[in-house]
């Protein structure tokens, strides 16, 4: 299980809209962001406060989640509620920022990135955007390359400890028929 606070925290509001000429063409679906003009909650792990949420927290290791609904100004920006979790006593949790996480385990400190976590694309400011370096299992890096059009993209793929990737990550595909190793 995977604990992610952002979803009403941190990750724009998604409008799909689609687009069908006929029976020969693809359906296409754009994902247009929603403006939010009202504030968010400002979250804290253990005391600390981590501006607007974390992903990949094990929720094995939440210990407790107390709201506050009354309004809070940090720093001079004003939040809606505040949401404080506390870990349990013998979890020492590692939070980082994506960006912190990318100039710590890889190579792409000045190239433009693009961050996803468990296939979904992560949107927003990678500062603020905080994971727990203990919940993942691995940190991939693809290159985007196209000359003709200039791009030149790393895309920082994190996989966490949730117990779906867990299995995935212990089976074994031999031809593309799927072998489960024990």
């Amino acid at each position: 299980m995977l604990l992610t606070v952002t979803a009403f925290a941190q990750n724009p509001t998604i409008k799909l809209r689609t687009h069908k000429e006929g029976n020969d063409t693809p359906k296409i679906i754009y994902a247009e962001e929603e403006n939010k003009t009202h504030p968010q909650p400002a979250f804290f792990i253990n005391g600390k406060f981590l501006n607007t949420g974390v992903s990949s927290l094990n929720p094995n290791q939440i210990d407790s989640i107390s709201v506050i609904k009354d309004k809070i100004i940090i720093g001079g920006t004003e939040y809606m509620g505040q949401v404080h979790i506390k870990t349990k006593s013998n979890y020492i949790s590692k939070i980082i920022s994506l960006n912190g996480l990318k100039e710590k385990y890889t190579n792409s400190k000045n190239k433009s990135t693009i961050f996803m976590i468990d296939d979904n694309l992560i949107s927003g400011d990678y500062n603020d955007y905080f994971v727990d370096e203990n919940y993942l299992i691995s940190i991939t890096i693809d290159k985007v390359e196209n000359t003709k059009e200039n791009i030149h993209i790393d895309v920082i793929k994190l996989i966490t400890k949730s117990e779906e990737n867990i299995r995935k990550s212990k089976q074994i595909i031999i031809r593309g028929n799927e072998l489960a190793a024990n």
